[in-house]
């Protein structure tokens, strides 16, 4: 019998993923940044927190 979905874990996951989306998209879309290391490490920190909000999806629905 599958385990239930922990509604919290990915309520958080997916505002997780909104937020790096978001920062992401501002990141790139600036021309400044493309030479910017501060911008690029930003970028490169939230393409991890979309890592992170997956792993919470997939904790919440298969653990």
């Amino acid at each position: 019998m599958p385990r239930p979905i922990d509604d919290d874990k990915v309520r958080r996951a997916i505002r997780e993923i909104r937020n790096a989306r978001s920062r992401a998209e501002y990141i790139s879309t600036d021309p400044r940044n493309l030479f910017n290391a501060d911008a690029r490490h930003q970028f490169e920190m939230a393409v991890f927190e979309l890592l992170d909000a997956e792993a919470l999806i997939e904790e919440a629905c298969y653990e």
